[in-house]
């Protein structure tokens, strides 16, 4: 997709079952072309997607309507530093354990 760019979310997820309705709506929408690609992280409590700027709401109010709390990345972190600290630190400390 021209122009696309990264976009992080904190999602408030708290199991398998949580992860996997964001992982569904961000597949669909990447099935829909919406999204080039995309990343769900449980236990860093994020999603990542890559779309253009004109769909970033729109795949915000899906991710959203799963019923999980859900705040850009920067604002939330900037509110909850501790908590952003270790969704970070646990989210590096898995992608390590799985290369």
């Amino acid at each position: 997709m021209a122009d696309s760019q990264t976009f992080k979310y904190h999602v408030a997820m708290s199991c398998g079952g949580c992860s996997g309705a964001v992982t569904r709506v961000l597949t669909k929408a990447k099935d829909n072309g919406d999204v080039d690609n995309f990343n769900v992280n449980l236990k860093g409590q994020y999603a990542e997607f890559t779309t253009k700027p004109s769909n970033e709401d729109a795949i915000f109010q899906k991710i959203s309507k799963t019923g999980k709390a859900t705040h850009k990345w920067d604002s939330w972190a900037a509110e909850n530093p501790e908590d952003a600290a270790k969704a970070e630190k646990e989210a590096a400390e898995e992608a390590a354990k799985q290369e």
